[in-house]
This record gives structure tokens, C-alpha cells and sequence, in this order.
């Protein structure tokens, strides 16, 4: 998981993307990372608006590695990890 720190949220039809002012490197070989796709994330806000994100997933050139881009505001969701 990289975790992006300095972004720009922008919203595109009903969808937000978060915009990484950094170019991620890979933590287990130190490329650079190149987007891969996105994935799909809803959040409910406090107030109980729900919002539509799409982050997005990272691979490295060289190790082939598969990182999910996520805002600092945004927990990591474990539901998928064993």
C-alpha cells in the first residue's frame, strides 16, 4: 500500500480521484511506480454522504509488484487480507 500525502482530489462525472503531486516509488525495489488501474472505494462521511473514489493501483516496472494507492485520510481496508 503506498499512502500519498501530498494530492489534489478531483471529481469527475460522480466519481473522485485522488491526484498524487509525487511520483510513488516502489518499497520494495525503489522504482518508479506506473499507474496499473483503478479500484473502486466508497466512503460514508459523517454526515452520511456517501462518495465514490477511485484509487489508483500501482505496479512496478522492474518487480512486478501491485501497490493500492490511498489518500492519508482514507484507512486501509483489511476485509480482503486473511
Amino acid at each position: 500500500m503506498i499512502i500519498a500525502t501530498d494530492y489534489t482530489i478531483k471529481m469527475l462525472g460522480n466519481r473522485y480521484y485522488v491526484l498524487n503531486h509525487e511520483i510513488p516509488t516502489c518499497p520494495q525495489c525503489g522504482a518508479s511506480l506506473k499507474t496499473f488501474d483503478y479500484k473502486k472505494r466508497k466512503i460514508t462521511l459523517d454526515s452520511g454522504e456517501i462518495r465514490n473514489y477511485s484509487l489508483r493501483r500501482l505496479q512496478c516496472p522492474l518487480c512486478d509488484s501491485i501497490y493500492l494507492e490511498i489518500p492519508d485520510f482514507m484507512k486501509p481496508n483489511h476485509d480482503s487480507m486473511p
